[in-house]
Protein backbone atom coordinates (compact mmCIF):
# COMPACT_ATOMS: atom_id res chain seq x y z
CA UNK A 1 0.00 0.00 0.00
CA UNK A 2 2.82 2.60 1.24
CA UNK A 3 4.37 1.81 -2.37
CA UNK A 4 1.75 2.65 -4.19
CA UNK A 5 1.04 5.75 -2.47
CA UNK A 6 4.72 6.79 -3.14
CA UNK A 7 4.41 5.88 -6.81
CA UNK A 8 1.19 8.01 -6.84
CA UNK A 9 2.75 11.13 -5.49
CA UNK A 10 5.86 10.46 -8.19
CA UNK A 11 3.62 10.46 -10.65
CA UNK A 12 1.67 13.29 -9.78
CA UNK A 13 4.21 15.41 -8.92
CA UNK A 14 5.90 14.69 -12.23
CA UNK A 15 2.53 15.44 -14.34
CA UNK A 16 2.83 18.93 -12.41
CA UNK A 17 6.07 19.50 -13.64
CA UNK A 18 5.50 18.91 -16.77
CA UNK A 19 1.90 21.30 -17.35
CA UNK A 20 4.08 23.82 -15.09
CA UNK A 21 6.95 23.90 -17.35
CA UNK A 22 4.77 23.78 -20.68
CA UNK A 23 2.68 26.78 -19.59
CA UNK A 24 4.88 28.96 -18.53
CA UNK A 25 7.03 31.42 -20.61
CA UNK A 26 10.62 31.02 -20.83
CA UNK A 27 13.06 33.38 -18.22
CA UNK A 28 15.59 35.35 -19.85
CA UNK A 29 18.17 32.99 -18.86
CA UNK A 30 16.67 29.94 -20.01
CA UNK A 31 15.64 32.09 -23.08
CA UNK A 32 19.61 32.60 -23.30
CA UNK A 33 20.60 28.77 -22.90
CA UNK A 34 17.88 28.11 -25.81
CA UNK A 35 19.53 30.86 -28.26
CA UNK A 36 23.01 29.25 -27.55
CA UNK A 37 22.03 25.83 -28.83
CA UNK A 38 21.70 27.08 -32.33
CA UNK A 39 25.55 28.93 -31.48
CA UNK A 40 27.31 26.41 -29.94
CA UNK A 41 30.65 27.23 -28.26
CA UNK A 42 33.21 25.91 -26.33
CA UNK A 43 32.66 28.60 -23.75
CA UNK A 44 30.38 31.69 -22.78
CA UNK A 45 31.57 35.06 -21.18
CA UNK A 46 28.78 34.90 -18.56
CA UNK A 47 27.19 31.29 -18.46
CA UNK A 48 28.95 28.21 -18.06
CA UNK A 49 28.51 25.83 -21.17
CA UNK A 50 27.33 22.83 -20.08
CA UNK A 51 24.06 24.50 -19.26
CA UNK A 52 23.32 25.00 -23.22
CA UNK A 53 25.05 21.58 -23.98
CA UNK A 54 22.24 19.84 -22.25
CA UNK A 55 19.57 22.29 -23.82
CA UNK A 56 21.08 21.19 -26.56
CA UNK A 57 21.05 17.74 -26.39
CA UNK A 58 17.15 17.67 -24.84
CA UNK A 59 16.12 20.08 -27.88
CA UNK A 60 17.48 17.57 -30.44
CA UNK A 61 15.60 14.69 -28.60
CA UNK A 62 12.45 16.85 -27.88
CA UNK A 63 12.11 19.35 -30.42
CA UNK A 64 12.18 23.19 -30.31
CA UNK A 65 9.97 23.73 -27.52
CA UNK A 66 10.01 25.23 -24.29
CA UNK A 67 9.28 22.24 -22.05
CA UNK A 68 12.47 21.03 -24.07
CA UNK A 69 14.49 23.70 -22.76
CA UNK A 70 13.53 22.84 -19.74
CA UNK A 71 14.13 19.37 -19.28
CA UNK A 72 18.39 19.69 -19.30
CA UNK A 73 19.51 22.27 -17.49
Amino acid sequence: MERRLIWLLLVAIALRLVLWASSTELYPDEAYYWDGTRHLALSYSDHPPLLVYLAYVTTALFGQSELAVRLGP
